[in-house]
């Protein structure tokens, strides 16, 4: 019905998991009725609407297994299809947490080939903010399974143990991941949270309103457009012809490996790597591990990729026609805005060609 008040919270939702061997809420909105009735494995379960409209029922406990389907009524009807009971757990942090698989083909891409999991899955809470209060409701979204290119947007940390859970245990196993890279754990905690340790008053007022947050962000982005602007003005051109007289360095290293000052600007390294025959394959591939904070890549002067800041991993592809037999040239330039960059210890820095690696 087009102007039924009834609705759930977007998480209840056709493909759900809920948690096995404990009781679950079902709650949701329909300020049209007084009572909303809630249909499940030929049993109903009551509850009470509030004044604001809101109710909330509580489903028994079940053990592990499905499908099932249950029927919400209220002003209207809504039937929510393809439930499981299984593991539900909780995917929070950064981006090592929010790293979806799709990106990392390059070390998991034969078992990847070979996934179909559709009692793995996986609900998605896009980002939001919320500066004064919790939010009443989540952002709408939808539950994914572990199948095709639906895989690919899953967090590939809580996949992969997801996976080994689900084999161990031979149960559904549910995701709600709600991961944002980069972020501090200050950004998660509330207020008044905030306040039991010190020190964070002045943040608190500075953006309690959207706004404020609002003007901050726009500001501390044109003065970042200004100095890349400006950067890229006083910048002479690159000598590539004479990179062998260039200073030396060796990689993985920060700016600070070679001097005690604050860094802040380009810095352009070359390599030459030399194949010995020409390339056979179609597709070339080259990993920069990772970079502090952005970086452009040429191979013999040709572009081949870009990143804008720090967290993803580089890896860049293109096609062998770029290649030739003899000497290659790589030059990367990194931009540095944090008074240090560089690349980053521990990580993996190679062309690959026709099945060998380049260092």
């Amino acid at each position: 019905m087009a102007d039924a008040a009834l609705r759930l919270a977007p998480i209840f939702s056709d493909g759900m998991i809920l948690q096995r061997d404990s009781c679950n809420h079902i709650y949701g909105w329909d300020p049209k009725a007084s009572m909303i009735t809630v249909v499940f494995l030929e049993q109903e379960y009551q509850a009470k609407v509030a004044a604001d409209g809101a109710f909330d029922l509580v489903l028994p406990e079940l053990a592990a297994g499905g499908p099932y389907q249950l029927t919400v009524r209220g002003s209207s009807e809504l039937t929510i299809s393809d439930i499981y009971f299984g593991d539900v757990y909780l995917l929070a942090g950064q981006s090592n947490m929010q790293l979806p698989v799709q990106r990392v083909l390059d070390v998991s891409a034969e078992e990847i080939a070979h996934t179909r999991e559709p009692l793995i899955r996986q609900y998605l809470i896009p980002p939001t903010i919320s500066l004064t209060e919790p939010l009443s409701e989540m952002p709408a979204a939808s539950w994914k399974t572990a199948v095709g290119e639906e895989l690919m947007t899953f967090s590939a940390a809580g996949y992969f143990f997801a996976k080994e859970l689900k084999d161990t245990y031979q149960i559904p196993v549910g995701l709600i991941l709600t991961a944002v890279g980069g972020s501090s754990i200050e950004a998660w905690m509330s207020p008044e949270a905030l306040r039991q340790f010190g020190g964070y008053d002045a943040l608190i007022k500075d953006f309690k309103e959207q706004a404020e947050l609002d003007a901050y962000v726009q500001k501390q982005q044109e003065a970042a457009d200004a100095w890349m602007q400006q950067l890229l003005k006083t910048e002479d051109r690159i000598d590539i012809e004479n990179f062998r007289e260039w200073e030396t360095c060796t990689l993985p290293s920060l700016v600070s490996d070679y001097t005690s000052e604050p860094f802040y600007g380009s810095v352009y390294l070359c390599r030459e790597i030399l194949l010995e025959e020409e390339p056979v394959e179609e597709e070339a591939f080259l990993y920069l591990g990772s970079i502090i904070n952005s970086d452009q890549v040429w191979i013999n002067g040709e572009h081949v990729g870009r990143t804008e800041y720090r967290y993803p991993p580089r890896k860049y592809s293109f096609s062998k026609k770029l290649l030739r037999k003899g000497s290659n040239l790589l030059m990367v330039r990194i931009v540095i805005a944090e008074g240090n960059g560089g690349t980053i210890k521990g990580k993996p820095y190679y062309l690959r060609c026709d099945g060998r690696t380049y260092d």
